[in-house]
């Protein structure tokens, strides 16, 4: 079993229900911590170590606080982007302008075919085409134009069906502000033991002690966090190599994450980032330990994507 001291100067271990309040774990969940090792030793598949057993355990007490912050939404469809992948943003009057425009410019142009030939010709049209028409035309505002109402449904349906507007994370429309807890000088234990790992092979506990003794040979991408991608730790150590040298002199007790049947605490090993359905949580209670005595096996959460998490 493998100890890692981490520390981190501010962090929001986010809670996986909340939504208007973004509240905070007291400790990052198992599948955080999950997270971070795989970054940590540059995995980019997340299956990869399937099986390990992973805790984390908190020293002393960080300071919490709440913040008013803009998160990002994906609410509203407002954003297209071209063939040569410039992107154009529409507000939801531009939206509506250009439905109506678009509805006024295919009836000029089919109104006059029967019924029979209408769908045909609908079909046959390139949405895009009529989008960017419209931006260099700039974005004109429809005029009086009197459509059949049969006609208008079918143009509807087509248009509907054949919409490239894609959803833009800057937009001012999927952003609102909100309160969110943070917490300060965070300072916790991860505990790993890989020899349940469905791969035998270079375990993540092995590749972890490889890294940390060989930084510079692993190739990984962006900022080292725990939590948020805007949250980057500042150190990350071998527990044993903190015994040796004494330094940071650590509390003689810490809160750590076990197993348990009756636990008061339930905290994801494996979050399902598309819905929710996916996700699979670990039972446990935050117990009083010696921060240098490893959990025993069973009190350690298992990595697992299916129901039988434990």
């Amino acid at each position: 079993m493998l100890g890692i001291y981490v520390t981190i100067p501010v962090a929001c271990f986010r809670k996986g229900l909340a939504r208007e309040y973004l509240e905070t774990e007291v400790i990052p969940p198992p599948s955080t911590c999950y997270g971070f090792l795989l970054s940590l030793v540059g995995e980019q598949d997340r299956k990869r170590h399937i099986g390990c057993r992973i805790t984390s355990a908190v020293l002393g007490e960080p300071q919490k606080s709440t913040v008013l912050r803009t998160m990002w939404r994906i609410k509203e469809y407002n954003g297209w982007q071209d063939e040569s992948g410039k992107w154009y943003e529409f507000a939801e009057s531009d939206l509506k302008r250009f439905r109506e425009w678009l509805i006024q410019r295919i009836a000029a142009e089919i109104s006059y075919q029967t019924i029979e030939s209408r769908s045909h010709a609908i079909e046959s049209l390139r949405w895009n085409q009529f989008l960017r028409e419209w931006i260099d035309l700039g974005r004109p505002i429809p005029k009086s134009f009197s459509v059949d109402k049969e006609l208008r449904k079918q143009i509807n349906a087509w248009s509907q069906s054949y919409s490239e507007f894609k959803p833009m994370m800057g937009s001012g429309v999927n952003a609102r502000p909100d309160f969110q807890e943070l917490l300060t000088e965070v300072r916790i234990i991860i505990w790993l033991e890989s020899s349940e790992e469905l791969m035998k092979e270079k375990t993540l506990e092995i590749r972890v002690t490889y890294a940390l003794k060989n930084p510079a040979t692993i190739v990984r991408y962006g900022g080292l966090s725990l939590g948020e991608s805007t949250h980057l730790v500042d150190e990350v150590k071998i527990l044993s190599k903190i015994v040796e040298n004494s330094f940071p002199k650590l509390e003689k007790t810490c809160r750590a994450f076990v197993v348990r049947d009756r636990g008061r605490y339930t905290l994801p090993v494996w979050v399902d980032h598309v819905g929710s359905a996916g996700t699979r949580y670990a039972t446990g209670d935050l117990e009083v330990r010696d921060p240098f005595v490893p959990p025993s096996l069973v009190e350690l959460p298992r990595i697992c994507s299916n129901s039988g998490a434990n």
